[in-house]
């Protein structure tokens, strides 16, 4: 079998865009079924309510540890007026915004109430305390 060079097209090219839609397609259908869990990054225990609080994520959420650090949207704040500051501008952005306390049920009282007083010096006035519901226990 001899092959010669007068019977081939020199502008014959290999056309792509079919291989590309396919991979966008495919990015595309793993980007819409791949779903986000959010997991809190910090550990606390949460004391036990028969009235579960629904979390939404609009809420401004404050985590309070057993040893008194206090998170804002899981960012360990180094003080008081850091938190004041930011939830003062979280006020001017939104009054009626919730603020969702989430205290380690070890957690001294104080460390609570310091930060609810924190909370309303602010200006929010709508304020939630998260519990771990009942039917979340385990026997």
């Amino acid at each position: 079998m001899r092959f010669s060079k007068e019977g081939l097209d020199e502008n014959v090219r290999l056309d792509l865009t079919p291989l590309v839609d396919v991979v966008f397609l495919l990015i595309i259908f793993f980007m819409v079924s791949t779903t986000f869990v959010y997991q809190p990054t910090i550990k606390i225990n949460l004391p036990s309510s028969t009235q579960p609080v629904t979390v939404n994520r609009n809420y401004i959420n404050i985590t309070i540890e057993k040893n008194g650090r206090v998170f804002l949207f899981d960012k360990k704040l180094e003080n008081n007026n850091e938190l004041l500051e930011i939830l003062r501008r979280e006020f001017e952005n939104d009054p009626e915004r919730v603020v969702l306390i989430k205290g380690d049920r070890d957690s001294r009282y104080e460390n609570i109430v310091n930060v609810i007083d924190i909370v309303k010096k602010a200006g929010l006035k709508r304020i939630l305390i998260a519990t771990k519901s009942e039917a979340w226990k385990t026997n």
